[in-house]
C-alpha cells in the first residue's frame, strides 16, 4: 500500500501529534523573522523549533485498542474508533502486522512490500510533489520499514524519523552543485582580464534590477505571513526571477581559472537564495514550503556574501580596482 495524494495534509497532522516537524511547530521560527532587529541574520532555526505540548499522550493513544496508533491510523487512512476497519474480522494493527491491507476485507489483501527504491518520490513520479507531499510519503517509507522490520514506533523513534527525513528533503532542496564543467574557464590571469571578467559579473549582478525598489524578500514574506495576504506573492515572484535572470548571466561569462571557486560559490549561492524565495513565496498553497524556504534562504544568503568578501579579497590581491563608472564597482561596494 503507497500513500496517496491525501497522505500530504494526513501526514502534518501525524506530525504535530508526534513531536515532529510540522506546521504549526515553526512558530518560534516565524516569531524570530517577524521581530528580528533590522540587518540581523537569524541564527539556529532549527533551535527555535518548539514541540507541541502533551505529545507523549497523544502519541501513545489507541482510541480503539486495535494495535495501531491514532496516528498510524491517519497514515493508513483506517478509523481510529473503529478496530477493524475493512470488517473482515481482523483488527487493523494485526493486519498491518502481518502485511495485509486493513482497508481490504481479506482474504485478497496482501500488501506488497514497501521499500526505499519502490517508495514514490518526487524523483519517480511525474507529478509535481510539494514540499509536505515529500515529507510525507518519505515518513510513511520510513514508518513502514521500521514496521515490516519487526520494530516499533514510540515518541522517541517517531521524532527521529520525521527529523531526518525532513533533513533529507532540506538537503534536496537546498543543495546546488554547479562545478567547472558549467562554466567557461580560461587560463589568462592578466589584469586586463581579471578586469573584464569583474565587470562582466557586475554586469550580471545589475541585470537583475529591483523589481520591489521599497521591499524586500523577507519584508515580502513577513507581510505575507502576517496577513496571508496573496496580493504579496506576484511580488515575491518577481524577485525570484529577478534572481534567475541574474543567474542565467552569472553562467555566461567567461571565467579566470584562478578566480573559479569563489565564481562557483556566489553561482550556487544564489542558486539557493532563489530556490528559497521560491518556497517562501508558496506559503499560502503548502504551508511547510514557506519555513523550508526561509531555512534555505538564510543558509544561502550567508554563502552570498562570504562569494562577495571572497571575490573582494581576490581583486584586491592581484591589484584589481574599478572605477565609480564600472560595473564591476558593484562587487567592491556590496559589503
Amino acid at each position: 500500500m503507497s500513500p496517496s495524494k491525501k497522505i500530504g495534509l494526513i501526514g502534518l497532522v501525524v506530525l504535530i501529534a508526534i513531536g515532529g516537524i510540522g506546521v504549526y511547530l515553526f512558530k518560534d521560527t516565524v516569531q524570530a523573522l517577524l521581530t528580528r532587529p533590522a540587518n540581523t541574520p537569524i541564527q539556529n532555526t532549527e533551535e527555535k523549533v518548539s514541540l507541541v505540548s502533551n505529545t507523549q499522550n497523544i502519541s501513545s493513544l489507541d482510541s480503539d485498542s486495535d494495535g495501531l496508533k491514532d496516528w498510524e491510523e491517519a497514515l493508513w487512512g483506517t478509523d481510529p474508533k473503529n478496530p477493524d476497519t475493512d470488517g473482515d474480522g481482523t483488527p487493523d494493527g494485526e493486519e498491518v502486522k502481518e502485511g495485509r491491507n486493513p482497508l481490504k476485507k481479506g482474504p485478497d489483501d496482501k500488501m506488497a512490500t514497501i521499500t526505499k527504491t519502490t517508495a514514490p518520490t518526487s524523483a519517480t513520479t511525474s507529478e509535481k510533489l510539494t514540499v509536505t507531499d515529500e515529507l510525507s510519503r518519505a515518513l510513511f517509507t520510513q514508518f513502514m520499514l521500521v514496521k515490516q522490520n519487526g520494530g516499533t514506533i514510540d515518541q522517541t523513534v517517531a521524532s527521529q524519523i520525521a527529523a531526518q527525513e525532513f533533513n533529507n528533503v532540506l538537503q534536496e532542496n537546498g543543495v546546488f552543485n554547479y562545478t567547472n564543467k558549467d562554466l567557461k574557464l580560461t587560463d589568462a590571469n592578466d589584469i586586463n582580464t581579471l578586469r573584464a571578467y569583474g565587470n562582466a559579473l557586475g554586469s550580471a549582478i545589475l541585470s537583475g534590477g529591483n523589481p520591489n525598489k521599497t521591499e524586500s524578500e523577507l519584508d515580502l514574506y513577513e507581510s505575507l505571513i502576517k496577513t496571508r495576504d496573496a496580493s504579496f506573492v506576484p511580488k515575491m515572484v518577481a524577485i525570484a526571477k529577478a534572481y534567475q535572470l541574474v543567474i542565467d548571466e552569472v553562467k555566461k561569462i567567461t571565467v579566470p581559472r584562478s578566480v573559479s571557486a569563489a565564481h562557483l560559490d556566489l553561482l550556487n549561492s544564489l542558486s539557493g537564495v532563489q530556490k528559497g524565495i521560491d518556497l517562501m513565496s508558496e506559503q499560502l498553497t503548502d504551508e511547510l514550503s514557506g519555513p523550508l524556504g526561509l531555512l534555505i534562504y538564510e543558509k544561502q544568503t550567508s554563502g552570498m556574501m562570504n562569494a562577495l568578501t571572497e571575490l573582494q579579497l581576490f581583486f584586491s590581491k592581484n591589484g584589481v580596482s574599478f572605477s565609480t563608472t564600472e560595473p564591476g564597482r558593484v562587487i567592491t561596494n556590496t559589503l
